[in-house]
């Protein structure tokens, strides 16, 4: 009898653990009145509503999409018939018992109207959510990136809250259509060609090219290519620089060897990227 009673115990305080990890829906945080606890797993939201449980409140801030993005090294372009579509997302520790939660990119997922799932991808760029521990009162901020069909229609964009035996959601809902398009746009503003004349020719000694990122992203310009007159494109340098928006860069090429019978009427520079032109205009 003793074991027996010895074993009810035991389960008691097994379903009081289980309990402690089953874990509780995410509300939606109201402007003007308290939280009201969904009837469903999913909770339903629209982009700048926040969804908070008794541990973390989550907003999703903003959505936009586009085809391309630079980051430190290089560009990250979408596939054909793809299309990137970045989240702006902030989440923050409410604990009341001062425990610190593990919050991250994966925590995130999308679907569209058909219900597949997407995952996060992971993409080095500036202002890219980074993974890690929050302790009570802190939050992080960041863009998370998903890359889906164009054609899709609607998306839900979803995080889990979790728990042991049941997904706890929260989804904010948006349509493709809404989204706005955001893309990076370089302009050249100007440049100049400097030539030695000798009995040769034209010895081109330097190409000088001032551009401005005209758009609302950030561009990774690499390789430049220049045409003289009626000549082929040819390789003209490496610039490896990163274009912000808003700013300005000169970029100087020196190392050259182009000797031109005559100094061509027209000279024309382009920024490329494997199959795209970034930029392209006459100096």
């Amino acid at each position: 009898m003793r074991s027996i009673h010895y074993v009810a115990i035991l389960i008691v305080v097994m379903c009081t653990i289980l309990a402690g990890c089953v874990g509780e829906s995410p509300t939606k945080v109201e402007k003007s009145s308290s939280p009201v606890t969904p009837t469903t797993s999913e909770l339903k939201l629209k982009i700048g509503e926040t969804a908070r449980t008794s541990r973390l409140e989550v907003t999703v801030k903003e959505v936009f999409k586009t085809k391309v993005i630079g980051g430190e090294y290089g560009n990250y372009w979408a596939k054909d018939g793809r299309i990137f579509v970045f989240v702006v997302v902030s989440v923050k520790n409410i604990d009341p018992e001062s425990k610190a939660w593990y919050v991250g990119p994966e925590d995130f997922a999308m679907c569209d109207e058909a219900g597949k799932r997407y995952d996060v991808q992971y993409i080095s760029i500036e202002g890219y959510l980074k993974g890690g521990d929050l302790n009570p009162n802190e939050y992080r901020e960041g863009l998370i990136a998903f890359e889906i069909p164009e054609h899709a229609k609607k998306i839900k964009i979803k995080y889990d809250f979790g728990n042991l035996f049941r997904v706890k959601l929260a989804a904010w809902e948006v349509d493709m259509s809404k989204i706005p398009i955001k893309e990076p746009r370089v302009k050249i503003l100007s440049g100049e060609v400097k030539y030695d004349e000798s009995i040769f020719g034209y010895e081109v000694e330097k190409v000088v090219v001032k551009v401005k990122n005209v758009g609302e992203l950030p561009i990774y310009l690499g390789d430049m290519e220049i045409k003289y007159g009626a000549e082929d494109w040819e390789y003209l340098g490496y610039a490896g620089k990163l274009l912000n928006p808003g700013e300005e860069k000169t970029i100087e090429e020196t190392e050259l060897f182009d000797t031109l019978d005559s100094k061509p009427a027209v000279v024309k520079v382009r920024f490329v990227d494997d199959d795209h032109v970034i930029a392209e205009g006459t100096i």
